[in-house]
């Protein structure tokens, strides 16, 4: 009888391992139609998109993208800083330029108007410096050049993906792309 009884019992305790993770997903299943219900489903209809990121990750990308500082280092040493929300807010200009045999529209603020902003109106030379180290030099001649931009859109598209350039890069036509700096954080006038 315990024979029985024990087999009965594995038998229940099987049959539950395998019913209810069953139905945790069937319970599941509802409230995700319901959360694609609505303006989700109708505007990746619309478009034929389908969403590929987390909920939210595009918000925390962009919250982090508009939280980025640009330091500005004057050649007295004193120092300001520019965000990526006030450089779009500041006139825009776009620049063709090539890059890795490529041409490419890049759009942003001219630097010249950057640094007059900050007070500077004269450069020997600027030192441009990305958060992940990389610096570059570019003469006075350059940086104040209406060919030398900082650009936060490369076709049309944000840069703040990019996680190699973004969110914000300097391009210039005056000057070899060597001198181009992505991930610009520090901008320092001599």
């Amino acid at each position: 009888m315990k024979k029985i009884f024990y087999l009965s019992m594995v038998v229940l305790l099987v049959a539950a391992l395998l019913l209810v993770p069953g139905c945790a997903q069937e319970a599941e299943a509802p409230e995700e139609e319901e959360e694609l219900n609505g303006e989700d489903i109708a505007a990746g209809e619309e478009t034929g998109e389908e969403e590929t990121e987390e909920p939210g990750a595009e918000e925390e990308g962009a919250a982090e993208s508009a939280a980025w500082e640009i330091a500005i280092v004057g050649p007295a040493g004193d120092e300001t800083a520019i965000t990526l929300n006030e450089l779009k807010e500041m006139e825009a200009v776009e620049l063709e330029a090539e890059s890795k045999g490529e041409k490419n529209t890049f759009k942003g603020v001219v630097l010249n108007l950057v640094l007059a902003e900050a007070g500077i109106s004269e450069a020997v030379e600027v030192a441009l410096t990305a958060a992940d180290g990389y610096s570059a030099a570019i003469s006075g001649e350059v940086a104040l050049s209406d060919n030398t931009i900082l650009a936060y859109e490369v076709n049309g598209a944000d840069l703040s993906g990019d996680e190699k350039n973004g969110p914000v890069r300097l391009v210039t036509t005056d000057d070899t792309p060597k001198a181009w700096v992505g991930k610009l954080s520090k901008i320092e006038v001599k």
